[in-house]
């Protein structure tokens, strides 16, 4: 027994060196698209004269907002925390929740599979990058990111290997899936004078329950009190998706949009039909803008979050600017908690 436990012992220790003398010669790509997680955090942590407005929720937020013309006709300042539905909904909101300041407005857009599944396969991709982030994991991602561990530790080794061997660990990232496609509100732009790809990457939900739907929603609205009780308030706004998907998973984002509307605590500033496009206002994916996508649908948020918000105290007693009277339909927002919104000047809608 007890050369069995030497052995044992022996042999962690081989592994434990085996593993030091390969990370010593790992590197974490800095040009990497995750990579932008520095600089979205220090955009958060920087001082701001004025109330900002905080864009949370995956890659249909980091390529679904136009953050310029949301510090030209509100007086807010906008920080686009977004980078990857991988990333998980339960970690953003910690995210951005420990950072919240007196007089924060929070847009949140969660893809819709957030719903219907767990969503952290690029967690550990995260947490390599910026190894502080750990403390926005919550407990119930530690299965799924066991999971995901061997497969990563199968990248981490083999980047490694190359490099002992003096091969570059690395492919140069490339717009838009890298550090320098973001602007600096947090938006992804290196995609806007790129040709659109022929046809987007597929789109679909796994298995759920409505028990997944119900209990996401419950999460969203325990994250309505905490932050209310920072002095912030948050608002919901669904994901802008192609009208062909939205009729394709009409059933699934139905009982989304049901539980939604019978239970949750957020205002809502959209609906799911308002919030669809044509195709060609999509790059590369059922969530991905186009730079004509990213503007409409930012227009179309500040036509519907005016009635809400108090412009009066934001530019303390200055004049806010005026929109532009982008088209689109847009409708009032709902939630139990929000409070009767001024009603909204009627606008054209975007031909099918």
């Amino acid at each position: 027994m007890r050369k069995l436990i030497l052995r044992a012992t022996a042999f962690a220790l081989v592994q434990i060196v085996v593993g030091a003398v390969l990370l010593s010669f790992y590197d974490v790509d800095e040009s990497a698209y995750l990579a932008a997680t520095h600089d979205k955090h220090a955009l958060l942590e920087r001082p701001s004269t004025k109330p900002r407005l905080i864009f949370v929720g995956g890659s249909n937020v980091a390529f679904g907002v136009n953050s310029a013309v949301v510090a030209r006709d509100l007086p807010y300042e906008p920080i686009n925390l977004a980078l990857h539905v991988g990333v998980g909904l339960r970690l953003m909101l910690r995210e951005v929740e420990q950072s919240l300041r007196p007089g924060d407005v929070v847009i949140l857009s969660p893809e819709y599979q957030h719903f219907t599944g767990r969503r952290a396969g690029m967690v550990l991709p995260l947490l390599e990058q910026r190894p502080a982030s750990i403390q926005y994991v919550p407990p119930v991602f530690i299965p799924t990111l066991l999971d995901h561990a061997i497969n990563h530790a199968g990248v981490v080794i083999r980047a490694s290997l190359r490099n002992i061997l003096g091969r570059s660990s690395h492919t140069p990232a490339a717009a838009p899936y890298a550090r320098h496609a973001f602007n600096r509100y947090g938006d992804v732009v290196g995609h806007w004078r790129m040709e659109r790809p022929s046809k987007l990457t597929g789109f679909g939900f796994g298995a759920y329950s409505d028990g997944k739907i119900q209990a996401m929603v419950g999460h969203l609205n325990r994250f309505d009190d905490r932050v209310r009780a920072k002095h912030a308030r948050v608002f919901f706004w669904y994901p802008t998706i192609p009208r062909s998907t939205l009729r394709e998973h009409r059933e699934t984002i139905a009982k989304i949009e049901a539980e939604i509307r019978r239970t949750m605590t957020i205002p809502v500033l959209n609906q799911p039909d308002a919030a669809t496009l044509p195709l060609e206002f999509f790059f590369d994916t059922h969530y991905h803008l186009t730079e004509k996508g990213m503007t409409y649908r930012t227009r179309m948020l500040i036509q519907s979050l005016r009635p809400h918000i108090d412009l009066d105290d934001a530019v303390d007693a200055e004049d806010a600017p005026g929109d532009e009277g982008a088209p689109g339909a847009v409708p009032a927002a709902s939630g139990r908690r929000s409070r009767q919104p001024r009603r909204a000047r009627a606008v054209r809608r975007v031909p099918a």
